[in-house]
Protein backbone atom coordinates (compact mmCIF):
# COMPACT_ATOMS: atom_id res chain seq x y z
CA UNK A 1 0.00 0.00 0.00
CA UNK A 2 1.22 3.46 -0.86
CA UNK A 3 0.58 6.08 1.81
CA UNK A 4 2.05 9.23 3.30
CA UNK A 5 3.46 9.05 6.81
CA UNK A 6 1.37 10.03 9.81
CA UNK A 7 3.61 13.06 10.51
CA UNK A 8 3.10 14.31 6.94
CA UNK A 9 -0.65 13.82 7.28
CA UNK A 10 -0.54 15.81 10.53
CA UNK A 11 1.57 18.54 8.90
CA UNK A 12 -1.04 18.98 6.18
CA UNK A 13 -3.82 19.20 8.79
CA UNK A 14 -1.87 21.84 10.74
CA UNK A 15 -0.95 23.83 7.60
CA UNK A 16 -4.63 23.84 6.59
CA UNK A 17 -5.60 25.21 9.99
CA UNK A 18 -3.00 27.95 9.61
CA UNK A 19 -4.29 28.73 6.10
CA UNK A 20 -7.76 29.40 7.50
CA UNK A 21 -6.22 32.41 9.30
CA UNK A 22 -3.07 33.14 7.28
CA UNK A 23 -2.13 36.42 8.99
CA UNK A 24 -2.51 35.05 12.51
CA UNK A 25 0.35 33.98 14.75
CA UNK A 26 -0.46 30.40 15.76
CA UNK A 27 0.84 28.87 18.98
CA UNK A 28 1.62 25.17 19.09
CA UNK A 29 -0.76 24.76 22.02
CA UNK A 30 -3.69 26.23 20.09
CA UNK A 31 -2.85 24.26 16.92
CA UNK A 32 -2.67 21.09 19.03
CA UNK A 33 -6.06 21.80 20.59
CA UNK A 34 -7.70 22.66 17.26
CA UNK A 35 -6.29 19.63 15.44
CA UNK A 36 -6.40 17.02 18.20
CA UNK A 37 -2.70 16.30 17.55
CA UNK A 38 -0.34 16.16 20.53
CA UNK A 39 1.55 19.37 21.26
CA UNK A 40 4.95 17.64 21.10
CA UNK A 41 4.14 16.43 17.58
CA UNK A 42 2.91 19.90 16.56
CA UNK A 43 6.20 21.40 17.81
CA UNK A 44 8.20 18.85 15.81
CA UNK A 45 6.20 19.61 12.67
CA UNK A 46 6.52 23.36 13.12
CA UNK A 47 10.31 23.05 13.44
CA UNK A 48 10.43 21.13 10.16
CA UNK A 49 8.16 23.64 8.43
CA UNK A 50 10.35 26.47 9.79
CA UNK A 51 13.50 24.77 8.48
CA UNK A 52 11.82 24.39 5.06
CA UNK A 53 10.94 28.10 5.00
CA UNK A 54 7.16 27.61 5.02
CA UNK A 55 6.59 29.40 8.33
CA UNK A 56 8.19 32.17 10.38
CA UNK A 57 8.81 31.87 14.10
CA UNK A 58 7.77 34.75 16.34
CA UNK A 59 9.24 34.85 19.83
CA UNK A 60 7.68 36.21 22.97
CA UNK A 61 4.61 35.82 25.13
CA UNK A 62 2.26 36.04 22.15
CA UNK A 63 4.68 34.23 19.86
CA UNK A 64 4.18 31.23 17.65
CA UNK A 65 4.29 30.56 13.94
CA UNK A 66 2.75 32.08 10.84
CA UNK A 67 2.82 31.19 7.16
CA UNK A 68 5.56 33.04 5.28
CA UNK A 69 3.38 33.57 2.23
CA UNK A 70 -0.19 33.39 1.05
CA UNK A 71 -1.82 29.92 1.29
CA UNK A 72 -2.35 29.80 -2.49
CA UNK A 73 1.44 29.79 -2.88
CA UNK A 74 2.06 26.75 -0.65
CA UNK A 75 1.55 23.40 -2.32
CA UNK A 76 1.14 19.92 -0.90
CA UNK A 77 4.40 19.01 -2.65
CA UNK A 78 6.20 21.66 -0.58
CA UNK A 79 4.65 20.33 2.62
CA UNK A 80 5.54 16.72 1.84
CA UNK A 81 9.13 17.69 1.02
CA UNK A 82 9.33 19.81 4.21
CA UNK A 83 8.50 16.75 6.31
CA UNK A 84 9.82 13.84 4.24
CA UNK A 85 12.82 15.66 2.65
CA UNK A 86 11.74 14.41 -0.80
CA UNK A 87 8.97 12.82 -2.78
CA UNK A 88 10.26 9.42 -3.76
CA UNK A 89 8.12 6.39 -4.47
CA UNK A 90 11.11 4.08 -4.82
CA UNK A 91 14.74 4.19 -3.74
CA UNK A 92 15.95 4.86 -7.29
CA UNK A 93 13.92 8.07 -7.53
CA UNK A 94 15.67 9.57 -4.49
CA UNK A 95 18.69 11.71 -5.18
CA UNK A 96 21.89 9.94 -4.19
CA UNK A 97 20.26 6.54 -4.52
CA UNK A 98 22.58 3.61 -4.06
CA UNK A 99 20.31 0.90 -5.46
CA UNK A 100 22.49 -1.98 -6.64
CA UNK A 101 19.97 -2.91 -9.34
CA UNK A 102 19.58 0.53 -10.89
CA UNK A 103 21.89 -0.05 -13.88
CA UNK A 104 20.06 -3.22 -14.94
CA UNK A 105 16.53 -2.38 -13.80
CA UNK A 106 13.95 -2.17 -16.56
CA UNK A 107 11.66 -0.11 -14.30
CA UNK A 108 14.10 2.62 -13.22
CA UNK A 109 13.32 4.98 -16.10
CA UNK A 110 9.59 4.45 -15.61
CA UNK A 111 9.75 5.19 -11.88
CA UNK A 112 11.27 8.60 -12.57
CA UNK A 113 8.28 9.53 -14.76
CA UNK A 114 5.79 8.12 -12.28
CA UNK A 115 7.48 9.98 -9.44
CA UNK A 116 7.41 13.21 -11.49
CA UNK A 117 3.68 12.76 -12.16
CA UNK A 118 3.04 12.35 -8.43
CA UNK A 119 5.09 15.46 -7.67
CA UNK A 120 3.17 17.48 -10.29
CA UNK A 121 -0.19 16.32 -8.92
CA UNK A 122 0.79 17.32 -5.37
CA UNK A 123 2.25 20.60 -6.60
CA UNK A 124 -1.09 21.52 -8.25
CA UNK A 125 -2.90 21.38 -4.90
CA UNK A 126 -2.43 24.36 -2.57
CA UNK A 127 -3.53 25.09 0.96
CA UNK A 128 -6.31 27.26 -0.45
CA UNK A 129 -7.66 24.20 -2.28
CA UNK A 130 -7.85 22.37 1.05
CA UNK A 131 -9.90 25.15 2.64
CA UNK A 132 -12.75 24.84 0.14
CA UNK A 133 -15.43 22.23 0.53
CA UNK A 134 -15.23 20.86 -3.01
CA UNK A 135 -12.93 17.83 -3.39
CA UNK A 136 -9.51 18.73 -4.77
CA UNK A 137 -9.32 15.68 -6.99
CA UNK A 138 -12.16 17.06 -9.09
CA UNK A 139 -9.78 19.69 -10.46
CA UNK A 140 -6.96 17.26 -11.29
CA UNK A 141 -7.22 15.03 -14.36
CA UNK A 142 -6.88 11.62 -12.70
CA UNK A 143 -8.16 8.31 -13.90
CA UNK A 144 -9.80 6.58 -10.92
CA UNK A 145 -9.22 2.84 -10.70
CA UNK A 146 -11.87 0.60 -9.21
CA UNK A 147 -10.92 -1.90 -6.52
Amino acid sequence: MLRISKITDYAIIIARLMALQPNTIHSCAVLARQSGIGEAMVKKIMKQMLRAGLVDSIRGKKGGYRLVCSPELISLAQLVIAIEDSIALTECTESGSACVHQSSCAMASHWFGINQALYQALDMITLVDLIHKHPVAASIPIRVLEK
